[in-house]
Formats: structure tokens, C-alpha cells, sequence
């Protein structure tokens, strides 16, 4: 049994989480996990590079210190709103009469050779679909190995980037004295975490609510089938709010988005927090109605998402096995409670079918951790047993392929 040691880094908005773990040919074992608070990010935005820097440093040096090993090589969580996945295929003759590991390698080159705009880079190649000798009734989702064929088309879409970007990300890493393995969309990290792979067959959708941006990631058939980021929403922008609203601390503001429960009819009910003035009573409907109102902006950017991957205007339909909410928000208390759920049904004229991600155990990881807050750092953790190293044939760009890509 082969085995390696990797580490982890997840950039948030509101902490700086690592980890390293042993990776073997079918599972993996976390050693250690250590983060920081952390106020230098802004958007997926490296914002206070000293911020980042230092916090990611201490976070970094505690999580060797404990694993007792220092990782060379990284997974970097990443998110931007110009995340753009962009369509492209491959197309080679099959010479044997059948379907090998090696046409499939040459038309996934082929797709990823596609010329992109200036400024953007290439982060990943997923393939959507296959068509044997062009026909579309022989399309498949899985690699056509030893299917009889004279043309091999693959259909996939390039994971893009703006450079400028990731070049300040590999500058950190850098400076940490690693080097950046893969970057991973946040989003797709989170959806691996808390997902299994019968849902993401089915399909379904993981958002991921942060402390400032809202990801997504849409799964069918097996496959990453799109996804989306939205910059500005998440519990810094509802802690912003309730300070700006009601005329206190971002301290007292934090508490209260903490403590305020959304499935709770509170009449005639106060709570006492601080001013400069001195303490002062604020009524708890008034607090939850500005956390009601930035909970119905997320729910219809759900919407919006949907309609945007099943490719309909008006009509909003459910992915089958429903949406999965994760990140630092799904701790938001009631926030898919019935009576949540009932309100925004009745504004949006839909009762959508989100539940809370549970992250699924993973050895060495305590109950601690298995929490929506860690779903992408310990999401790009289970991506490894997706991503094996295969020397490819040809010795080009991948070299790093998805062990789906042949299971």
C-alpha cells in the first residue's frame, strides 16, 4: 500500500484553517488541523497580505508541529465570482478498433489545448460526457474503455481563473516554503465533504455560506455539472447590517446572529447589549427581520442558480436530491426550519429542499472538526481519493488525473 503526506489550506473570510494528512490508494488519515482568525481575506480576495501571511504562517506551523511531518506540496481552497467554466471537447480517431486509456488521455490534451482569454488560467478539466464516432446515442458519462469505436469525442468543461489571482495565492505558498499541488474550488471541496456519491449521481446542489461569499456547485450524473460564487453575502454582511441597523458594536452584532433563533416567534421578547451609550434593550423581532431579510437575498440567489443550470427562465426545477447547505452559515440557528422554510415559500412562491450538510467521518478527524465551517478544508482532503497521480502516456498536463476518470 502506497501512501503520502499532503496538506491542506482553506482561505476564509473569517479564519485560516490547515491540515495535513496521510493519503493511501483508497482512503486518507487527517493528522492534524489547526486554524486562525483571520480578517485579511475579502471575497477570495487576498485583501492584508501581512494578515494572511502571518495568520496562515501560525495555523501552518501548528498543524506540522502536531502531525509530526512537513508536507511539501498543498491543496488550496479558491473562490471568485469570475469562476468561469467554459465549454470546449477533444475529438481523435481510435486506431485500435477500441476505446483505450490512451485515446481518452489524447482527446482530454485535445479539450484542454482550447485557446482561452488573456489573464485567465486553466485550474481543472472536467469531463461532461463522451460521444463514440459522433453520434449522440452513444453518448456515455463514463469512460467508453474497450467500447468498439472509430472516433472518440469528449465533451468537458475548463475550470477558469484569472491569473493574477492565483499568482497571489502561489506567492503565499511560496512564502510558506510549500508548493500549491491543485487549487480546488471551495464549493466543490465543501460538496465533497457532504455529499455522497448516489446524490451526486442523482444530482444535486451544495452551497457553501461563508463569511462573505456564497459558492456553488451543481452535480449530475456523477459529474461537476456547474457552479457559481457570489461575492457579499454571508455572516460578515449580516453582522455589518444588524451593527448599522440597530446602532451597536460589531462585537454585540456577531452575539446576536449567534444567539438569535430563526424559528422562534419572539413577541414582545428584548435583550440587552451594549452602546456607547450604556446598555440598552432591543427588541428580538426587530434583530430577526434583518437576518430574515439577508435569508430571502439567499434563497433567491438559490433560485436564480437553479434556473441558471436547468437552463429555464421561469420555472424553478429541484435538483433530486435536493440542496445541501454548508459553510460557517448553516449554523445560523432555524435557518431551514419549518417555519423558515414556510415563510420563504410563501415570498418566493416555492418551498425549496435544503437540509444541513453532515460531513462524513473521516479517520482521524474528531467531532470537532466535523462541522459545516471545515466541509472545504476537509473536502479537499476526501478529493484525493478522486485525484490519483497516473503518468499519462504522453507525458502532458495529466500527468494528475481523476481515478473516476477510469473506476
Amino acid at each position: 500500500m502506497t501512501r503520502r503526506v499532503i496538506g491542506a489550506i482553506d482561505l476564509g473570510t473569517t479564519k485560516v484553517a490547515t491540515a495535513v494528512a496521510l493519503v493511501y490508494d483508497t482512503n486518507i488519515r487527517v493528522l492534524s488541523i489547526a486554524s486562525e482568525p483571520c480578517s485579511g481575506m475579502r471575497w477570495g480576495i487576498i485583501e492584508d497580505r501581512e494578515e494572511v501571511l502571518n495568520k496562515t504562517r501560525a495555523a501552518w506551523i501548528r498543524a506540522v508541529r502536531m502531525a509530526g511531518t512537513r508536507p511539501t506540496h498543498v491543496l488550496m481552497s479558491i473562490t471568485s465570482e469570475e469562476t468561469e467554466f467554459f465549454p470546449t471537447r477533444g475529438m481523435v480517431k481510435v486506431t485500435s478498433g477500441k476505446v483505450t486509456k490512451l485515446d481518452i488521455h489524447t482527446a482530454l490534451e485535445l479539450a484542454s489545448s482550447t485557446r482561452i482569454g488573456e489573464g485567465k488560467r486553466m485550474i481543472d478539466l472536467i469531463p461532461r460526457y463522451y460521444v463514440l464516432d459522433q453520434r449522440e446515442e452513444y453518448r456515455t458519462y463514463r469512460p467508453p474503455i474497450g467500447y468498439v469505436a472509430g472516433q472518440l469525442e469528449v465533451h468537458a468543461y475548463m475550470v477558469l481563473l484569472p491569473d493574477n489571482l492565483l499568482a497571489n495565492y502561489e506567492l503565499l505558498a511560496k512564502e510558506l516554503g510549500v508548493k500549491i499541488e491543485r487549487f480546488i474550488l471551495q464549493s466543490v471541496a465543501s460538496a465533497y465533504a457532504v455529499s455522497r456519491e448516489v446524490e451526486r449521481e442523482e444530482g444535486v446542489m451544495v452551497v457553501d455560506i461563508g463569511g462573505g461569499t456564497a459558492d456553488m456547485a451543481f452535480f449530475q450524473d456523477g459529474r461537476l455539472a456547474g457552479g457559481g460564487s457570489k461575492a457579499g453575502i454571508g455572516g460578515r454582511t449580516i453582522i455589518t447590517a444588524l451593527s448599522q441597523n440597530l446602532g451597536i458594536p460589531l462585537v454585540e452584532a456577531e452575539r446576536l446572529l449567534r444567539e438569535v433563533d430563526l424559528s422562534l416567534d419572539y413577541v414582545d421578547e428584548y435583550c440587552k447589549v451594549s452602546r456607547s451609550t450604556g446598555y440598552v434593550e432591543i427588541e428580538l423581532n426587530e434583530v430577526q427581520s434583518i437576518m430574515l431579510n439577508y435569508v430571502e437575498y439567499f434563497y433567491k440567489l438559490i433560485l436564480e442558480w437553479l434556473r441558471r443550470m436547468y437552463q429555464t427562465k421561469r420555472k424553478v426545477l429541484l435538483p433530486p436530491r435536493g440542496i445541501i447547505l454548508t459553510g460557517g452559515m448553516a449554523n445560523l440557528k432555524g435557518i431551514i426550519s419549518e417555519r423558515v422554510t414556510k415563510y420563504m415559500g410563501n415570498k418566493l412562491g416555492i418551498q425549496l429542499p435544503i437540509s444541513i450538510g453532515k460531513i462524513i467521518p473521516i479517520e482521524g478527524v474528531s467531532e470537532e472538526y466535523l462541522t459545516p465551517p471545515y466541509a472545504t478544508l476537509l473536502g479537499m482532503l476526501v478529493t484525493t481519493n478522486y485525484y490519483k497521480v497516473e503518468v499519462a502516456p504522453s507525458g502532458g498536463i495529466f500527468s494528475r488525473i481523476a481515478r473516476w476518470l477510469f473506476g
